[in-house]
């Protein structure tokens, strides 16, 4: 049997990050699943576990990027590479333009782009000791330069920047396999219960872009297919 993909998701606790969780934990791979306190930790592995399922949990608040080299020291000590980086982790907060603060434009940003930066930077070097390191970034159609629309100023400043990071990156490291997707309008906490897409449905890209063999670099996805910027 192929040994599992050791992979770290963060906002692993709740909604598609845990579904991601779930699902790679189903497949047997190693996942260290990231949250920001200790009782968010505790409760998601607690949660798997009682459905048969195995993960570590540790804590990462992505909002305090200071934190990150202690955290990556920690994740050093403990492995000789990282197979794979999921960036999940993000607020959506609805303001539209005329709304819109300084203070929410620069929570949203610290949580959904800061986060992957620094992160991303941070671990670049155990995914290089991998035999095939990726990053997959949790983006959405909300930040799309080739369908912009109205609302939701800060949320998707933060998104297209995250695209823009995305399609950087995979310029900046060709020995890895970098990529964004957008999970669709899912059914969570963020998402809403009116949502038209299962929890399942939004995890399943994310997943395979973690997983499946063959998959390019430096694009977005959804629903498994290649769409644009």
């Amino acid at each position: 049997m192929t040994p599992g993909k050791i992979i770290l998701v963060t906002g692993g606790n709740r909604g598609i990050g845990f579904e991601i969780c779930r699902q790679l934990a189903t497949m047997g791979h190693k996942v260290i699943l990231t949250a920001r306190t200790p009782e968010k930790v505790q409760e998601a592995v607690v949660r798997l576990a009682n459905t048969g399922l195995k993960v570590q949990g540790e804590v990462l608040d992505v909002s305090k990027t200071d934190s990150f080299k202690v955290f990556v020291q920690h994740i050093e000590a403990k492995y000789t590479h990282l197979d794979v980086l999921i960036n999940n982790a993000g607020i959506f907060l609805k303001q539209n333009l005329q709304a819109l603060t300084e203070q929410v434009l620069d929570e949203t940003l610290k949580t959904n782009l800061y986060g992957a930066v620094f992160l991303s930077r941070e671990l670049i070097s155990l995914l290089h000791n991998s035999k095939g390191g990726r990053i997959v970034n949790v983006s959405s159609f909300l930040g799309a330069m080739s369908d912009m629309n109205r609302n939701y100023t800060a949320y998707r400043l933060s998104k297209a920047a995250l695209n823009a990071f995305t399609l950087h990156l995979s310029v900046e490291y060709p020995l890895l396999k970098i990529n964004a997707c957008h999970p669709g309008h899912v059914q969570t906490d963020m998402g809403g219960v009116n949502a038209q897409r299962t929890v399942e449905k939004g995890a399943e890209t994310p997943v395979w872009l973690a997983v499946h063999t063959e998959i390019p670099t430096g694009k977005f996805f959804f629903d498994k297919q290649v769409v644009g910027w």
